[in-house]
């Protein structure tokens, strides 16, 4: 959100943007055409011109506080709602690189932000771009506002020209009209059949980790270094690399067998995971249907069992739950629970409606109605302590039974969630304690307007705002918060067990960390390009490394310092055409900021093909390329862990003023890439481990709906260049390390991780893999491993998986190659691929492409076969190796498109023996 101090500049006269109508739904703004000069603000130090149709940026001579702007005032024609998509198109080019960020505000102090943010990379050569922002809340009718604003991050005087700017408000974007996707040259169908990893084959990692048998080293723990641990292993780390098997596995799982169940447990083992998360178990188990609204939510009777006694579990799905992890137990796979999913609760089945309308869900009510916490309790007692006949344990005492979340998502969502009327009474009685009279309330709040404290406004948007009240709701709404956590683990401790709890895992937001402190974990979730529903559901086609490492950047801002970190969802959704970054991103990154547990979000171990859909990890072959990639990064741990730890210190003051609805900047938050960073909070928090311990400033906007979370990015670098100059003027950075903030540029302290984030580019280089995320072919040196072209965009890594060896020595080795991958016949409303029309079918197609490699070997001489491999791990072609330039050196090109049979990302290099 922009401040009015921020804004430094000259403001011409308002006049409406010129606009072109296109027929029903359309409606275009033109706005580098000369006649609408007038009607752009330009801020903080930077000037405009007008030339032969281009409008010419020239950002000031000096460095400014805050990124100079261009705005383009308009009056909203019409009232567009919360579903409306905006797409942006220009053409740009810049004197030096140049990185810009465009959405919608208003037009008037405090300039809030109305829209998603979309960010691009100017190059001295002209380019088209083009991107969708979606509304943050509805406009109406002849509210003035920004159409839209942008933002530029680059050198002093660099001169900017953009022409054929247009932003069109539309259910689809009139380019180029549907586009149908199928199969030929640039994409090629999988083969269906059954997706089981082959046991023995190169995709088979169960032999490559240590396997421990739940309870053979005793408990979880969180060790002194607040990390998690095995109570016979204390001082030896832990990480957890989860399976989650959520509401898609509902009806195959009512008719699993027990043979099946244990053949799903091998599958899951020998694709890496040892951790299965359940999501939506309650309604599982109580026979409820997730997804259906009340029509009259008010009017629906609402009946909700409140002791043990009373909840029923249907026998079939709880016998196969039980049978399942005991299974698990066994193969060393733990157990994470979500204690309650579901809006509605444990119901027995009595409500077929679920109502995620109006106030009545669980993540509201849980809040202040003793009802729905007798609820949750007898819910979450009955399943506890049953005992499972297939070990003889309560799943209380299972030492498989690791972790729990008390309310998946349960965070106070202002918006979009209308607290009003179900938080009234209880806000009302929170200021009569803290105020006791009204004369005292009107004389803080300024507001002598209030005629009694049942007139006081309610908690809505007010509470984002540096205001008296907004201070007052914030503390309200965290001290709700906190005291849920208190009775969620009095609740568990009456229980009697020693599962480790987590909640508020949603927001990256700062009035949720007091709340979390109290917990002995924490628990995130967090997506790329999270699908925005409405007329046609829109995803991103944004890189997550160009926007600094979503994915990566919200939980290492976010988290705890002093605790375990285990992200409970993840994903760069389908179908963003980048999301072959997610394997090399956030396994590196979860690997160097040492978090505890990875959670793919949903689904990745299935049996058979079927098309994909939006978290759907397991038909997706680019998220299955990625999660091999991401095993051998953080659960093998082929990353290293940072050196250094930068510690922000937050505390009370911070959070409530102003800044409870916020986060972390994103420019503090993009140092992920080059050290260890979290946040230190309460009176005995501790700075000893860390390098550098700063108070924060400049927090920056957090949005979202109720699926999804948004950061505001912000391309300055300077918040994290003060930190970079710090470390190394304590010594703390190598003098070869090349990080530079303000080019978006960082290397990890450990040398092994460098990122590049205006390219959208990524290199990991470790003794056992080396890999690297591309834009562009172009050659790139990874220690002994060379990609030499890749002709797409693409992921390539390289691991050893024999044993310790490393790529130099292994006499196996596994190259993973992800490009994209759609549906049969998936329709989109343009050829830029943001709106949906139509998912598809199988078979599953993957975007083709060519690459070189090489690889430097300890010993020359040495003969290799090359195997492409499907998804299952079957050698399904054996391919030819290049002449070798220099008698150590392995080389080899691929055509996928070319392979017979079907393309592969997969590949396996074996010695000759």
């Amino acid at each position: 959100m922009f401040m009015k101090r921020h804004f430094i500049g000259i403001l011409f006269c308002v006049l409406p943007v010129v606009a072109d109508c296109w027929g029903a739904g359309w409606m275009e703004w033109n706005l580098t055409r000369e006649e609408t000069h007038r009607a752009v603000m330009f801020l903080n130090g930077a000037r405009v011109n007008w030339s032969d149709g281009e409008l010419v940026v020239m950002l000031p001579d000096e460095k400014q506080p805050h990124p100079p702007c261009v705005a383009f005032i308009a009056q909203a024609p019409e009232n567009f709602g919360r579903e409306t998509v905006f797409n942006i198109r220009f053409e740009g080019s810049a004197e030096r690189n140049v990185s810009a960020t465009v959405h919608l505000s208003n037009a008037a102090p405090p300039y809030e932000q109305l829209s998603s943010q979309a960010s691009f990379q100017l190059t001295t050569e002209s380019a088209q771009f083009t991107s969708s922002i979606q509304l943050a809340r509805p406009l109406e009718k002849g509210e003035k506002i920004t159409l839209p604003i942008l933002r530029f991050f680059g050198e002093p005087g660099t001169v900017i020209k953009v022409k054929a700017l247009a932003v069109t408000a539309a259910s689809e974007t009139p380019d180029s009209g549907p586009v149908t996707i199928e199969a030929g040259t640039d994409f090629r169908a999988l083969t269906p059949g059954r997706l089981y990893v082959e046991p023995g084959s190169a995709l088979d990692f169960s032999g490559l980790v240590e396997w421990i048998p739940a309870g053979a080293l005793g408990r979880l723990i969180v060790n002194g270094r607040g990390e998690l641990a095995f109570e016979k292993r204390p001082d030896e780390a832990v990480r957890f690399f989860c399976c989650s098997f959520a509401h898609h596995e509902e009806i195959a799982f009512r008719f699993y067998t027990h043979r099946e169940l244990e053949e799903f447990a091998d599958a899951i083992a020998r694709q890496g995971y040892n951790m299965i998360r359940f999501h939506y178990l309650d309604e599982m188990l109580s026979g409820s249907k997730r997804g259906a609204y009340l029509r009259e939510p008010e009017k629906q009777p609402l009946i909700l069992p409140e002791s043990a006694e009373e909840i029923q579990f249907e026998p079939g799905v709880l016998d196969r739950f039980l049978y399942f992890v005991a299974a698990c137990g066994k193969r060393g796979i733990y157990v994470n629970l979500d204690l309650m999913s579901s809006f509605i609760g444990y119901d027995n089945g009595l409500n077929p409606l679920l109502p995620q309308a109006g106030d009545r869900i669980t993540k509201t009510q849980l809040l202040i109605n003793d009802a729905y916490r007798r609820n949750w309790k007898a819910g979450a007692e009955r399943l506890l302590k049953t005992v499972n006949p297939y070990n003889g344990l309560h799943l209380n005492e299972d030492p498989a039974v690791t972790m729990a979340c008390g309310l998946n998502e349960q965070e106070i969502l202002i918006p979009p969630r209308d607290y009003r009327k179900a938080f009234q009474p209880h806000w009302i009685a929170y200021l009569r304690r803290k105020y006791r009279t009204l004369e005292a309330l009107r004389e803080a709040w300024g507001r002598p307007e209030i005629a009694s404290f049942d007139a006081v406004p309610p908690v809505d948007e007010e509470i984002s705002k540096n205001t008296p009240a907004g201070r007052d709701m914030a503390r309200f709404c965290a001290g709700l918060e906190a005291e849920m956590s208190e009775f969620y683990l009095e609740a568990m401790r009456e229980f009697g067990g020693k599962i480790l709890l987590g909640n508020w895992n949603m927001r990256p937001r700062l009035i949720d960390v007091p709340a979390r402190s109290k917990l002995p974990l924490t628990m995130l979730n967090y997506y790329h390009a999270h699908p925005i529903y409405g007329q046609k559901t829109v995803v991103s086609q944004e890189s997550a490394i160009r926007m600094g490492g979503n994915l990566v950047k919200q939980f290492a801002a976010m988290r705890l310092l002093d605790r375990p970190l285990v992200i409970t969802e993840y994903g760069a959704t389908f179908w963003n055409r980048f999301r072959h970054e997610e394997g090399l991103l956030i396994g590196a990154g979860a690997a160097l900021q040492n978090w505890s547990g990875l959670t793919v979000f949903s689904s990745p171990v299935i049996y058979g093909t079927s098309r994909i859909e939006c978290f759907r990890a397991g038909a997706d072959p680019v998220i299955r390329a990625a999660q091999a990639v991401e095993f051998f990064a953080f659960r093998r741990g082929d990353v290293a862990p940072a050196r250094n730890t930068v510690a922000f210190a937050v505390d009370d003051e911070i959070i409530f003023n102003g800044n409870a609805m916020r986060g972390i900047n994103d420019s503090l938050s993009r140092l992920w890439a080059l050290c260890r960073i979290g946040i230190l909070y309460g009176k005995e928090r501790s700075t000893e481990d860390s390098t550098l311990c700063i108070r924060p400033e400049g927090m920056g906007e957090v949005g979202g709906d109720g699926n999804y979370s948004t950061t505001a990015v912000d391309l300055s670098g300077e918040p994290a260049a003060a930190v970079v100059g710090e470390l190394r003027r304590r010594g703390a950075l190598p003098e070869e390390n090349l990080t530079n903030p303000e080019k978006g540029i960082f290397q990890s302290d450990t040398g092994e991780v460098f990122i590049d984030m205006p390219r959208g580019e990524l290199s990991v280089v470790t003794p056992r893999l080396a890999g690297a995320v591309l834009k562009e072919s172009a050659r790139r040196q990874l220690g002994p491993f060379t990609i030499e072209m890749s002709s797409v965009p693409a992921s390539l890594t390289l691991v050893a998986i024999d044993g310790d060896s490393t790529l130099t020595e292994a006499g196996r080795l596994l190259l993973i190659f992800a490009t994209d991958a759609l549906n049969s016949k998936m329709k989109f409303a343009a050829s830029d691929r943001s709106a949906l029309i139509d998912y598809g079918t199988t078979p599953v197609l993957v975007e083709t492409g060519k690459f070189s490699v090489m690889l430097k070997r300890a010993r020359p001489g040495e003969k290799f076969h090359l195997y492409a491999l499907d998804l299952t791990g079957r050698r399904i072609a054996e391919l030819p190796l290049a002449e070798s330039p220099e008698p150590d050196v392995i080389s080899f090109a691929v055509d996928t498109a070319k392979i017979p049979g079907e393309p592969a990302l997969f590949f396996e290099l074996e010695r000759q023996k």
